[in-house]
């Protein structure tokens, strides 16, 4: 397993953990993080938190819907791709995002729902495409996410290319973006130290003076 595998491996774990000591009845005001807070002692304990907050900032920021409304979705059981398909889909193409998880809920494949909208992604981008025919959710949403990120960050397409490539995932890829932009950095740089025995993206949080529950608001200064 890669070292950015192994990072997003305890993400899961832990928040699985969590989810199920949970009440059942759900809340936007549940909190499913007990570590919040980065404490050099033990560098690692928040970045599952540190890596949610990111997606699900930065996701809500790209579809204008609150991170609340992100939360309660994820909470629901939808995935971050899902999120990206129906409610930064339905802000781009004007189609309902409820509608578009309505197709999707009732057994279809999202190449089905979506051709049952009759959704236009052609503006979406060859990645995007190539991701759609293979009915890779994961990869659209990251396509979409691409597209957002150059936007936000100024970064060049290769800059993306190989943060991707080097196995960074959505949340990672924002977390060293959003340091690289801080420090004046270099992402890739950033995306490499962390490791489990290296940094965490707590420690480099805290080396550009911004605490874990500040990644959203760092982010919206940012968005464009």
């Amino acid at each position: 397993m890669s070292k950015y595998g192994f990072i997003s491996a305890v993400s899961a774990a832990v928040a699985l953990v969590l989810l199920i000591g949970t009440t059942p009845a759900f809340s936007v005001s549940c909190h499913c993080f007990r570590d919040r807070t980065y404490e050099s002692a033990e560098p690692f304990l928040a970045d599952p938190y540190i890596l949610a907050t990111a997606r699900n900032s930065f996701v809500a920021l790209a579809a204008g819907v609150s991170k609340s409304d992100v939360v309660k979705e994820r909470m629901g059981g939808a995935g971050e791709a899902d999120v990206w398909l129906t409610d930064y889909l339905g802000k781009k193409t004007g189609v309902d995002p409820e509608k578009i998880k309505e197709a999707h809920s009732e057994g279809r494949s999202w190449e089905e729902a979506f051709n049952a909208l009759r959704l236009d992604t052609s503006r979406f981008g060859e990645e995007f495409d190539a991701a759609r025919r293979a009915g890779d959710a994961d990869a659209m949403s990251a396509a979409l996410a691409d597209i957002e990120l150059i936007k936000t960050f100024g970064v060049s397409r290769e800059t993306l290319s190989k943060l991707r490539e080097s196995g960074a995932d959505n949340a990672e890829a924002i977390l060293a973006l959003l340091v690289a932009k801080l420090s004046n950095g270099d992402p890739m740089e950033h995306l490499l130290a962390v490791s489990p025995e290296g940094k965490s993206w707590g420690a480099l949080l805290d080396g550009v003076g911004v605490m874990p529950a500040g990644v959203g608001e760092q982010l919206g200064k940012l968005y464009k």
